[in-house]
C-alpha cells in the first residue's frame, strides 16, 4: 500500500480574452467512514497556461517547465512529495521527484522528449526503501479535434508490465457555454485491476457537476467558481464512504 501511494505521489484558450494562470493550488478535507484527513497540493508553471472553455480546463499535456508539491495526512500518517519537469530548448525534458511517508522514502528521476505539442514520451527510474529499483516508461498523446475539443491518452508502465495504467480524457464544447468531459482509466497493480469512468458536465465556465464509477463504486462531485481565481467543491466517494470538501485557488 505504501509503495503504491508513493508511486502515485511521484507521478497528481478560448477567445481573445481567455484567462491564463501559472499557479494552481488545492486543499481537500476528507471525512470517511473509518478515517479523516487532508491533502494540500500546489503546481506552478513557468509559463502561463490558458484556459480552454471553462475555468478548470487547460489541456492534457504539460509542455512547460513546472514544479509541484503536496502534503497528505490520512490515518494520522503524513506523506510529502515534491518534484517537477524541466524543458530544455531542444524539446528534451528531465523529471525528478522525492516522496516521504512516515519513515518510508522514495525518489524518481528520468528524461523524455516532446515530439511535438501533442506527443510526449519519457522514461524514469524509481526507487523506494525496501524495494528494488524499477524503470517506468510513459507516453502521452493528444488528438486536437478543433480549437476546443480533444481526445487524449496516456500509458504509464513498468518495463516488465507488472503494473501499468491506461488513461484517457475526452473534452468537448456542447455550445458556447456548456461543455462535457469524460475521464476513464484502467490500472493494474500486481493482480488487482481497477477501472474508473467519470463524466463532468459544465453548465458554464464556473459551475460543473460530475458522476462516475470507481472500482464498482459510485462517486459524485460538484464544483463552483466564485470568481476567476477561487472555487469550492463537494463530493462523495462510495468506495471509502467519504465526503470530500475542496478549496481551489489559481493565479
Amino acid at each position: 500500500m505504501k509503495k503504491f501511494l508513493l508511486s502515485g505521489l511521484l507521478m497528481a484558450a478560448t477567445g481573445v480574452n481567455a484567462a491564463s494562470y501559472q499557479s494552481f493550488n488545492e486543499f481537500n478535507y476528507v471525512n470517511a467512514d473509518n478515517y479523516d484527513g487532508f491533502a494540500l497540493s500546489s503546481h506552478y508553471f513557468f509559463k502561463p497556461q490558458a484556459m480552454i472553455g471553462v475555468l478548470d480546463e487547460f489541456g492534457y499535456l504539460n509542455t512547460d517547465t513546472n514544479l509541484y508539491g503536496s502534503i497528505h495526512n490520512f490515518y494520522d500518517d503524513n506523506a510529502y512529495n515534491i518534484g517537477g519537469e524541466y524543458f530544455l530548448p531542444n524539446n528534451v525534458f528531465i523529471t525528478a521527484g522525492v516522496a516521504k511517508q512516515g519513515d518510508y522514502d522514495a525518489f524518481s528521476a528520468g528524461a523524455g522528449y516532446l515530439i511535438n505539442d501533442d506527443f510526449k514520451v519519457s522514461a524514469r527510474y524509481s526507487d523506494a526503501d525496501g524495494q528494488d529499483g524499477e524503470v517506468f516508461a510513459r507516453a502521452e498523446y493528444n488528438h486536437q479535434i478543433n480549437r476546443i475539443d480533444y481526445l487524449a491518452f496516456s500509458f504509464d508502465t513498468e518495463v516488465d508490465l507488472d503494473s501499468w495504467e491506461l488513461a484517457s480524457r475526452y473534452f468537448m464544447a456542447l455550445n458556447s457555454a456548456q461543455h462535457l468531459a469524460v475521464d476513464a482509466s484502467v490500472t493494474e497493480t500486481g493482480n488487482d485491476i481497477v477501472t474508473r469512468v467519470f463524466g463532468t458536465y459544465y453548465l458554464n465556465q464556473a459551475i460543473s457537476a460530475g458522476l462516475g464509477v470507481n472500482d464498482g463504486k459510485f462517486e459524485v462531485k460538484a464544483k463552483y467558481y466564485t470568481d476567476a481565481n477561487f472555487a469550492f467543491s463537494i463530493g462523495y466517494q462510495d468506495i471509502d464512504e467519504a465526503l470530500v470538501f475542496g478549496v481551489y485557488g489559481q493565479f
